[in-house]
């Protein structure tokens, strides 16, 4: 079993018997490293116990260290990630309730039933059938749509506003990547009541 010892750089042996440390032995090297004293100007080296070769590697206090930096910046970077995740979503929620409420305005000042459409499977919205198409940012998505009691998840639908102010009483479901986390855009049959409802 090796045990630790030190040597001068004489050769001179003290601790253990020069048979047991061989720095070249046949075709085996073993290469020695260790800290010099200043004082005595001797070199101290360690062998481990269970092994030849010389024991290289982190010791506890510096993987606590590099450890405790890693948790730290996670903890900075993570909540960003999710918040902007949540913002896009609440931003996507509030742009369509724009457009509704823009198409509603249009149709009672210029006397012309408006229309919004809606196309789950593309997760996409326009004005009528001729307005330019909105694509909803990426990972969000038209989770369901509720028009009166009729809940439609695929396929194409609209919601019909008319110049008397009266409008399809509808519930717009956005949902993002986050599971369970989403926004309920509230389109009321009439009136400015409208709102957006955290799911």
């Amino acid at each position: 079993m090796w045990r630790a010892g030190t040597f001068k750089i004489s050769g001179q042996w003290s601790g253990v018997s020069k048979d047991q440390w061989s720095v070249v032995s046949g075709q085996q090297r073993s290469v020695v490293s260790g800290q010099w004293s200043g004082v005595s100007g001797q070199l101290t080296g360690h062998r481990s116990p269970t092994t030849d070769h010389w024991q290289l590697g982190f010791t506890l206090i510096e993987l606590l260290v590099v450890l405790s930096i890693l948790s730290i910046t996670l903890s900075f970077v993570i909540p960003r990630i999710i918040g902007r995740e949540e913002a896009e979503l609440k931003s996507a929620a509030r742009k369509l309730l724009y457009t509704v409420r823009r198409l509603s305005d249009e149709a009672v000042f210029k006397k012309e039933r408006q229309a919004l459409n809606l196309d789950m499977d593309n997760n996409e919205y326009s004005k009528g059938d001729d307005g330019k198409r909105t694509k909803l940012p990426p990972g969000i998505s038209l989770d369901h749509l509720q028009i009166g009691k009729e809940e439609i998840k695929k396929g194409t639908t609209s919601i019909t506003i008319f110049p008397s102010g009266f409008r399809d009483e509808a519930m717009i479901h956005l949902t993002g990547k986050e599971k369970g986390k989403g926004y309920t855009i509230v389109i009321p049959a009439l009136g400015e009541r409208f709102e957006i409802r955290e799911d």
